[in-house]
């Protein structure tokens, strides 16, 4: 997506690694047995009672006592956004505890002159409690948002910086060692590592029709930023 449409989203990303797809497959092999279709019984009555949950719950309103206590970094423009997918992120955690909360009523005042009375909203109050756990959530999935990089390319060259370290004489690699490096496939190491040379975290040494294509590391690698600032009440 582009950056206009993109921020206005929270993004997710599935964990792209070998040890996850490991795991797929054993779990994929696991679903085979008898054991795995009592397994599989088992997960979809959770699913159903899940979905059951949420089907209770009422449109209340919800309100924050707190908001005025809270922070949030202001240094760069997409923060406008981002503020109120942080605000809205506590509003969800206490949305989802309405049952553990009391369900208050505001009455608004009649409208002057048109006889009607004032209309009643229910509504329930956001606690500590809900802010602690939206801080965490959002240090890590709206720490996304100050990435540069996309989430497979910071994996690729975070896997990159491990192989170059591994070699002992020669820092320069090619598209086929890091295919054999990190399983991935052609078309997904052309595209991070397009990427990764446009946003400067490597140099195409060279590449051109009819050779190959050699990169080196342009410059240390941070660890992928989380979002910081975020206060607790």
């Amino acid at each position: 997506m582009d950056y206009e449409t993109q921020n206005r989203f929270i993004t997710l990303t599935i964990d792209e690694s070998k040890e996850m797809t490991e795991r797929i497959l054993e779990n994929q092999r696991a679903l085979e047995t008898l054991e795995g279709m009592k397994q599989r019984r088992e997960q979809e009555a959770i699913t159903a009672k899940h979905q059951n949950a949420q089907r209770l719950l009422k449109p209340l309103a919800v309100v924050n006592p707190y908001a005025t206590k809270l922070t949030f970094p202001a240094n760069t423009l997409r923060a406008r956004r981002d503020h109120k997918k942080y605000l809205g992120l506590i509003k969800a955690v206490a949305f989802l505890h309405q049952y553990q909360r009391a369900v208050k009523t505001l009455e608004e005042a009649p409208s002057t002159g048109s006889g009607q009375g004032g209309e009643k909203i229910e509504y329930i109050e956001v606690i500590p409690s809900d802010i602690e756990k939206a801080n965490r959530l959002a240090a890590n999935i709206l720490g996304q948002t100050l990435e540069e990089l996309s989430a497979p390319g910071r994996v690729l060259l975070t896997h990159i910086r491990g192989m170059v370290k591994e070699k002992t004489k020669e820092c320069r690699f090619n598209r086929r060692q890091v295919r054999e490096s990190c399983g991935w496939s052609d078309f997904q190491v052309k595209t991070h590592l397009a990427e990764l040379v446009e946003l400067e975290y490597l140099w195409a040494v060279s590449g051109r029709k009819g050779k190959e294509y050699v990169y080196e590391l342009a410059q240390e690698i941070e660890e992928a930023p989380r979002l910081k600032g975020l206060k607790a009440v």
